[in-house]
């Protein structure tokens, strides 16, 4: 294990597109982290994201293999994950890739093998478990507080990914569109709280767009833009999930609603971000806010991520959690046999 003592983590961030903001706004608010270069294809973008505070390059390679950096953050496309996250590895760097952890499970099994077989951590970045709604959840479902959970619902809902246009081209973004883009969140999110899928009963996905103009450009997308799923989980609980690229307006990347036979959950809905009707907390008929910490946005999961290198912790969210949503997605696309139009 490298002994940083007061030294900081060296990160290099290799790809500067939308994403980028949510990891490097909250990178820099942890004293122990540095970033020390940015890479992007478009020089002017990795200049933008740098700020002037680090060093810029096109060649992710030159950016990996710098004696100061010790982490790497991969938020390109989903077509280079592999690429950059196993060079990454064989150099010997901590690897942090951001959702879908890659196109397909091979992929996964290949990057994984990489961190494993050169001793380095691989981190994969789902947000969603860290928001101080979700982690209030997590507590008091895992306290007993909601009883036998049996019943919930999931929704991942954008209007679409019109910051690019390589998420609606299957061969840059993988098959499965939507379910990939924003159905892992949801994916984890469930077995994060409730526990393993044991089936998906069934599913359905389809494409409504068939053009879209982003920043001037006509694309035809060739990959679901949504998709409906029902899990039954090792537990016995059931959940449905609603996935969709297709909602216009007051979507969000999530709302999810937790029943058990103590009371309901509810995450992000109309009610707020937290609300709740259980014993533990509310009155019989009455339902609860409970007051949630506040923390910037990012903040906990970089911390963690940080944290993990610096004091050689196991990470939290492993490459094994990105491999089994990204397993889920396969099961989904071969469940789905109805296509709708």
């Amino acid at each position: 294990m490298k002994k940083f003592g007061e030294k900081k983590v060296g990160i290099a961030i290799i790809g500067c597109g939308a994403i980028s903001a949510y990891h490097v706004d909250a990178l820099r608010l942890i004293p122990e982290a540095k970033i020390v270069v940015c890479c992007d294809l478009i020089r002017e973008r990795a200049q933008k994201t740098a700020a002037g505070a680090a060093d810029v390059t096109i060649d992710y390679t030159e950016a990996v293999d710098r004696s100061d950096v010790d982490l790497v953050f991969v938020l390109t496309p989903n077509y280079l994950h592999k690429e950059i996250a196993v060079f990454a590895a064989k150099k010997r760097k901590h690897v942090f890739v951001q959702k879908p952890f890659a196109m397909d499970t091979q992929q996964c099994r290949e990057m994984i093998d990489a961190a494993e077989q050169n001793h380095v951590k691989l981190f994969v970045s789902f947000m969603h478990r860290y928001f101080e709604e979700s982690r209030w959840a997590k507590e008091y479902i895992a306290a007993g507080k909601l009883g036998e959970v049996y019943m919930a619902h999931i929704r991942n809902s954008l209007p679409g990914s019109d910051y690019s246009t390589w998420q609606y081209d299957s061969a840059l973004c993988g098959k499965g569109g939507a379910i990939l883009d924003v159905g892992v969140h949801g994916i984890d999110l469930v077995r994060y709280l409730l526990g393993d899928i044991d089936e998906v009963v069934c599913a359905s996905k389809g494409q409504k767009i068939f053009s879209r103009v982003i920043e001037g450009q006509t694309v035809h997308p060739d990959n679901e833009d949504w998709a409906l799923a029902q899990y039954r989980l090792k537990s016995g609980a059931m959940v449905s999930h609603q996935i969709s690229w297709e909602q216009k307006w007051h979507c969000n990347r999530y709302t999810m609603e937790i029943h058990g036979s103590q009371g309901s959950i509810y995450l992000r809905t109309g009610y707020g971000p937290l609300a709740v009707t259980s014993p533990g907390v509310s009155q019989a008929g009455s339902m609860t806010f409970p007051a949630l910490d506040v923390v910037p946005f990012g903040y906990r999961q970089h911390r963690e991520v940080i944290d993990a290198v610096r004091f050689d912790r196991p990470p939290t969210s492993t490459g094994a959690d990105g491999l089994y949503t990204i397993e889920m997605v396969e099961q989904i696309l071969q469940s789905a046999r109805t296509i709708v139009g």
